[in-house]
């Protein structure tokens, strides 16, 4: 089977800005950061697949908005080498008067596919940084129309409560291509919360209802610390329930992943809790979705 990781991250940090890599930064909602607080390149990415990842899709890092462009053009650069990944998601701005502008300049990156922003971590990060502010701001929903118009596409990262105003809001963009990161970021579901579980089940339910959205199943050892697999299983099976396989995608999320498992060990867990899917079924959520999706090759590279 073919193996497209549909979501990972590198950086060079000392080409780059990346302030939660810096020494002493402090933790986040996934942990400790500190032993992937050095230079994270493709050749490490490639030493800890160790070839079970036939192309990927590396996505901004969550640098400052101000570098958002040196980081998609370093990783044009390292994408310009022979290997991988195949295509580059950048960091995203949308409530930026500026945006128009730094769409035409990401956009005259060959690889480039799409734009990320985060509007939801955690309740206690969204809290300090203002990011859960952005779904009230009329900037940043004006700024989804202009992203929506470029043909780019979005990944989306949130947490459940924001769950039914994007679905509400993404159903007025209905040509925007949208790639829902992490399951929907069920960072209290995964360890039994029972109140999130109907939220997020609500929330993932109205999501799939738009034909535009899809998933990633990625990220959950952020969220299942330590790795619960009954209850991973059952968020897994929700989301296939509810975007069916041909709207899923696989992705390592490394090496912020890496803090809990090692590659071969997450993309084992994954296919464990999918070993009920047909074998066409897993072929589309380990690599067809995300080709399509990211408008890739049959050899993985990028195909504009």
């Amino acid at each position: 089977m073919t193996i497209v990781d549909a979501h990972h991250h590198l950086w060079d940090l000392d080409s780059l800005t990346i302030p939660w890599l810096r020494p002493g930064a402090g933790e986040r909602f996934f942990g400790n950061p500190d032993p992937i607080r050095q230079n994270y390149l493709a050749r490490d990415f490639a030493r800890d697949h160790a070839g079970a990842a036939n192309s990927s899709v590396a996505v901004e890092a969550g640098g400052p908005p101000e570098h958002a462009l040196q980081e998609a053009v370093w990783l044009q650069q390292v994408i310009d080498n022979p290997g991988e990944p195949a295509a580059l998601v950048a960091r995203a701005s949308l409530e930026s008067r500026d945006l128009d502008e730094y769409l035409e300049r990401v956009s005259d990156l060959p690889a480039f596919r799409g734009l990320r922003q985060i509007v939801g971590r955690s309740p206690a990060e969204d809290s300090e940084t203002g990011t859960g502010q952005l779904l009230d701001d009329p900037d940043w929903r004006r700024g989804l129309g202009q992203l929506e118009k470029s043909g780019a596409s979005f990944d989306l990262q949130l947490i459940p409560p924001q769950m039914d105003r994007l679905a509400a809001i993404l159903g007025r963009h209905e040509d925007l291509s949208v790639a829902l990161c992490h399951c929907g970021s069920p960072w209290q579901l995964a360890n039994g919360h029972g109140e999130m579980n109907t939220i997020w089940r609500e929330g993932i339910r109205k999501l799939a209802e738009l034909p535009n959205v899809h998933c990633k199943i990625s990220g959950l050892a952020m969220f299942s610390r330590p790795w619960r697999k009954e209850r991973v299983t059952e968020i897994i099976e929700t989301i296939l329930d509810s975007f069916g396989p041909n709207r899923c995608m696989w992705g390592s999320n490394f090496p912020v992943d890496k803090l809990h498992v090692e590659y071969p060990e997450n993309l084992g867990r994954y296919q464990h809790a999918l070993r009920s899917l047909t074998a066409a079924e897993l072929a589309r959520v380990f690599g067809e979705t995300a080709r399509q999706f990211y408008r890739l090759d049959q050899s993985g590279r990028e195909n504009a």
